[in-house]
């Protein structure tokens, strides 16, 4: 989200007056100036549109003036949203009524925390990781009775349940997931010190850890469907340093970016 938009939604309040004398092309040209933004929507700036634009829109109990505005809004912004989070327990997943949701067709999401694992039980079972809120499993998995590094073990995650609010999204055209990967070496330097094995010439994840993720995509759903999209894998450098893209691994997540994607 771009600060100017937010600050745009503060300074100005839309009226409309004569709605029904202006020409059809004319009432979707005001709308679209009012409800078209130029960066992604986050919740704050959602919240601001919801208060100040499509609320008082509603508000005049003109049912044709707020459908068209819901319908603009929707349909012409990228919404976003963050899954995860780079240090804490706190994953949660923003949620929308599936009737919005189904309306919208640009969508972005921000997975931060994403550790990688030797297991697929080491990647999804775990209530603090990302993963499982974007991945669903298709056989069910078995906690290992063992210490999980870097995660604290949860009980056996409902993959119906977490992953279910992606069914929602049922008419996206385009859709971008960044996959912020926690490189621990560049978070705790230490750790190289410790274990060679965790570091990869500074990349975001160790090769070995990278091919047995690559050799697991078969066993791995997800559940987004859009008619574009786009996986871009990042280093996920923490909270002063944000992430940086990582080209070598961009093919990471290939087997699922073509699930994803539905044919025209």
């Amino acid at each position: 989200m771009k600060d100017e938009d937010l600050e745009s939604m503060r300074a100005t309040q839309a009226t409309f007056h004569n709605w029904p004398q202006l020409p059809p092309e004319l009432q979707l040209n005001a709308l679209s100036h009012i409800l078209n933004f130029e960066g992604e929507i986050f919740k704050s700036l959602h919240k601001a549109v919801l208060e100040q634009r499509l609320l008082p829109l509603v508000a005049t109990q003109n049912q044709h003036l707020a459908e068209i505005a819901q319908e603009v809004y929707c349909k012409s912004n990228r919404f976003s949203f963050r899954i995860g989070n780079r240090f804490g327990p706190l994953i949660k997943v923003a949620r929308l009524k599936a009737p919005v949701a189904a309306t919208i067709r640009h969508l972005h999401i921000h997975a931060y925390g994403c550790v990688y694992g030797d297991t697929l039980e080491d990647i999804l079972l775990s209530r603090y990781q990302t993963w499982r809120w974007l991945l669903k499993v298709r056989q069910p998995l078995i906690a290992p009775q063992r210490y999980i590094p870097w995660t604290t073990m949860a009980t056996t995650p409902d993959a119906e349940k977490d992953t279910a609010w992606q069914t929602t999204f049922t008419n996206l055209l385009n859709l971008k997931i960044y996959w912020d990967v926690l490189n621990r070496a560049e978070i705790w330097p230490i750790l190289e010190t410790i274990d060679k094995q965790l570091v990869d010439d500074g990349c975001c994840v160790e090769t070995a850890e990278l091919n047995r993720l690559k050799n697991s995509t078969g066993k791995l759903d997800i559940l987004l469907r859009a008619r574009k999209v786009e996986f871009i894998v990042r280093i996920d450098l923490g909270y002063e340093f944000g992430a940086e893209v990582c080209e070598s691994h961009s093919d990471v997540f290939e087997d699922l970016k073509v699930m994803a994607t539905e044919n025209s």
